[in-house]
């Protein structure tokens, strides 16, 4: 066959759009792993219109993958564990920041 279907142009903005979606929904992953309380999050290939549904997509996303992969429902994420805040800096642009309630981890410890 000389022809091959393909589902997008190699190196179009859809492919862009698609690896920022999955580096956001990694780094929300890490954000519940790690029990980081308070970050800065920056996006690429996003309009700055849609950072905040990027970001709330990325949250239900990865509570999802993660609470896959936990037993113990004390240390499961849900959406409600996290606050999108949007601030202008001393620069004039807009700066994203999530806040994360942290997980109650079921060891005395601080294991899984």
């Amino acid at each position: 066959m000389a022809i091959k279907p393909i589902e997008c142009l190699p190196g179009s903005q859809q492919d862009a759009f698609n690896d920022a979606k999955q580096q956001i929904v990694s780094d929300i992953m890490q954000i519940i792993q790690e029990n980081i309380p308070l970050c800065e999050i920056t996006i690429k290939n996003y309009s700055e219109n849609y950072y905040r549904s990027a970001i709330s997509h990325a949250i239900r996303s990865a509570c999802a993958r993660h609470n896959q992969m936990v037993t113990d429902a004390a240390n499961r994420a849900w959406p409600e564990d996290f606050e999108v805040v949007r601030r202008k800096g001393e620069d004039g642009k807009r700066h994203w920041y999530i806040k994360f309630r942290r997980l109650v981890r079921g060891s005395e410890n601080g294991e899984h």
